[in-house]
């Protein structure tokens, strides 16, 4: 009996102290990010349409005719627009003499001017449709402007090679040129330094007072 009083017995609680107290940190409060804001669109910028500006259009100034001043060499060729049919000389003054020397003709005065005609070589013969250069000198021995209105190289097949038309010399001024003619047919040609001291129309009309200011230069095609 007594051992099984023992066995019944309650035991004493203990007693627990509790001697530190453990705190915990909380964890930070979650702050959420920010509600995304889209860009805004890219618009570019507008392409500028390119414009062409034209060229200022060029006016065309006429020249007037000029006198010519002396001595003025000219190294190009003026051509008459068309063709011209010499009529025989009507002038009285100086007959053509016989032909001229290897360097030219020249001096000869005709009309109130003085002229030389000389080619530029001592060649005589060409080839077909060669050029023949050729240079002449015209002086207006008058004290006042001299209009004409053809200058140029009569050819002894009937034909006119013009150099100048429709211009004048000043008063005692001289025209030098230099110019070719061409010739196509085989044969002996006279070439002679001619001018008209009229209008044009009626140089092209066949009333133009017509003179030669040279004598011949015989050349040779073949």
């Amino acid at each position: 009996m007594a051992s099984l009083l023992a066995a019944c017995v309650v035991p004493t609680p203990e007693i627990i102290v509790v001697t530190s107290v453990i705190t915990t940190t909380p964890r930070p409060t979650y702050t959420p990010y920010p509600t995304y804001t889209a860009l805004p669109t890219y618009t570019p910028y507008p392409t500028p349409t390119p414009t062409s500006t034209p060229r200022p259009t060029r006016t065309p100034t006429s020249t007037p005719t000029t006198e010519m001043t002396p001595t003025v060499t000219a190294t190009s060729t003026r051509r008459a627009a068309a063709a011209v049919t010499q009529p025989s000389p009507t002038a009285t003054a100086t007959a053509t003499p016989a032909l001229a020397g290897p360097s030219g003709s020249g001096p000869l005065t005709v009309h109130g001017v003085t002229a030389t005609f000389r080619l530029d070589t001592r060649r005589r013969t060409f080839a077909p449709n060669e050029k023949i250069w050729f240079r002449f000198a015209i002086r207006n021995d008058a004290a006042t402007v001299l209009p004409y209105g053809f200058i140029g190289v009569k050819i002894g097949n009937g034909g006119f090679h013009t150099s100048w038309t429709g211009a004048s010399i000043a008063p005692n001024g001289t025209l030098n040129w230099r110019d070719n003619v061409t010739l196509a047919a085989p044969g002996t040609y006279i070439l002679t330094l001619a001018m008209c001291f009229s209008t044009v129309e009626a140089c092209r009309g066949g009333s133009g007072d017509w003179a030669d200011l040279s004598t011949g230069i015989q050349v040779t095609i073949q």
